[in-house]
């Protein structure tokens, strides 16, 4: 994922990005429906969530 992209069109008002060890970290509150969903799945092993 790129972080350019985050930055430019942001998931959500109150994303911060922050550059970890293990790549970068992406911390948002986002709505739970289908639109999300799908947004998360396309990115398959790519990210991580927690």
């Amino acid at each position: 994922m790129s972080m350019h992209l985050l930055l430019t069109t942001p998931i959500s008002e109150d994303q911060e990005l922050q550059q970890a060890d293990e790549g970068d970290l992406l911390t948002a509150n986002v709505p739970d429906d289908q639109q999300t969903l799908w947004w998360i799945q396309s990115y398959n092993a790519a990210i991580d969530v927690h």
